[in-house]
């Protein structure tokens, strides 16, 4: 099946379910959901780290947006690296930046997935956060508020006065973007730090969140609710 081929049997198949929902219960709320992968041709193995993927739900995405204003929902974030390697992340990040930049409202199959979703990394986990915030940065685009089109500092800076140390330089500063793991000091920082790869970093986050984690993430209301639903239906 051609690439087009995909994406039309993909539409009629969510069309239809869709048309289904909406006749068992009329009104009732749906997502156009899409999922597209690829097969590797040498072994017919399912892979989710192909382009061509990401391709034909964009346009899908856009299927759903322009021509049925629906929400959509899509799964980003997968590789078929087995380690959070570079393959991991360049993977990773095709289907953030795809996808995300396609449109959709919503993604599943987020964050630390490894190997065609068969497991996830605590560390990917972690990298991955960073990836999405670096596309969220892209996605807001630049700042055209008319502050930022100020030439007032400009004109009263005095001829061969640096602007580095100027008050609306430090407070543009403060809020530049930083990243969570990913390393930009100068190497000999660096080095002095034993040499961490991003994987150790995100490592150290990872066991920081573990740490300070509550022991129960349900309130004991909560609890007490699920364990008398559980007995009742047992």
């Amino acid at each position: 099946i051609s690439d087009i081929g995909a994406l039309v049997a993909q539409n009629a198949e969510l069309l239809a379910g869709i048309v289904l929902a909406q006749l068992v219960q009329p009104g009732v709320p749906v997502i156009y959901g899409t999922a597209t992968y690829a097969a590797d041709m040498r072994s017919g193995a399912f892979i989710t780290g192909s382009p061509l993927s990401n391709l034909i739900d964009r346009a899908a995405l856009q299927l759903a947006q322009s021509l049925y204003h629906m929400p959509t929902r899509t799964l980003a974030g997968n590789t078929d690296a087995k380690v959070p390697d570079i393959q991991a992340g360049y993977e990773t990040m095709q289907n953030y930046i795809q996808l995300l930049m396609g449109g959709t409202h919503m993604i599943n199959e987020c964050l630390g997935i490894l190997d065609g979703m068969m497991t996830v990394s605590y560390e990917k986990y972690i990298i991955d956060e960073e990836m999405l915030r670096r596309i969220g940065c892209m996605m807001r685009g630049l700042d055209t508020s008319e502050a930022s089109f100020d030439m007032g500092v400009l004109l009263e800076t005095p001829h061969m006065e640096p602007f580095l140390m100027h008050e609306s330089t430090l407070a543009a500063c403060s809020g530049q973007w930083q990243p969570d793991v990913a390393c930009w000091s100068n190497y000999d920082t660096w080095f002095a730090e034993g040499c961490p790869s991003i994987l150790d970093r995100a490592a150290e986050k990872c066991r920081e969140r573990l740490e300070s984690a509550p022991d129960d993430l349900l309130t004991p209301k909560l609890n007490q609710e699920l364990s008398a639903f559980a007995e009742a239906t047992v």
